[in-house]
């Protein structure tokens, strides 16, 4: 998906964040937490549906001020308890091309000779790993935790991250169990292997 197109970036209008050190994709603490705080609001909105369960939306408020901090109009009361690192891939990702094909020219004629422009991407198939962890001192943090990481893969997988997300960009799935594993397995191997030759 597209996020922070107004970062300078050598990448120019790429649509890609990445590391400024090592290159890699990131999705950015503030893109996570962003689309996390939508989703949460989302949630309690669903909730009021159900007036019988009036408990059910205050408990879901209460845990987003707590995760995100106090956004109320009077002014910030406090930081959220969450902290929101970011999106990771486990290893390079493998880069592809894409197009994106206007058919209409700036003033909204129909365009006679279509222009594909060419951008990059990441193809399918890259894991990642998401990172936050509760401020020190945080109280329920566990609680805390579990909710972010449910709502993370709820929102990740059902309506994604990023400005292409209808066209299949910035989707998310978990990972089967087997995948899981044969991930566990790789990196035991690669610490192995970084240990012997550290030898």
């Amino acid at each position: 998906g597209l996020l922070h197109l107004g970062r300078a970036s050598v990448l120019e209008n790429v649509g890609l964040y990445t590391d400024r050190t090592t290159g890699l994709p990131l999705i950015p603490g503030t893109a996570l937490k962003g689309v996390l705080s939508t989703w949460s609001c989302w949630e309690s909105a669903g909730d009021a549906l159900f007036a019988e369960r009036p408990q059910i939306e205050t408990t879901r408020r209460d845990l987003a001020r707590r995760i995100f901090g106090d956004n109320s109009d009077s002014g910030s009361d406090q930081a959220g308890d969450i902290v929101f690192v970011g999106g990771i891939p486990e290893t390079p990702p493998e880069m592809g091309l894409d197009i994106v094909n206007p058919h209409h020219e700036a003033n909204g004629d129909p365009k006679t000779n279509l222009t594909p422009n060419v951008f990059l991407c990441l193809e399918p198939g890259t894991t990642w790993r998401f990172v936050f962890f509760a401020r020190p001192g945080a109280a329920e943090a566990t609680t805390l935790l579990d909710t972010t990481a449910r709502w993370l893969g709820e929102c990740l997988t059902q309506t994604g991250i990023g400005a292409k997300t209808a066209a299949g960009y910035g989707r998310f799935r978990e990972q089967t169990a087997a995948e899981r594993q044969a991930s566990e397995a790789a990196e035991v191997k690669a610490s192995e292997q970084a240990r012997s030759a550290a030898v």
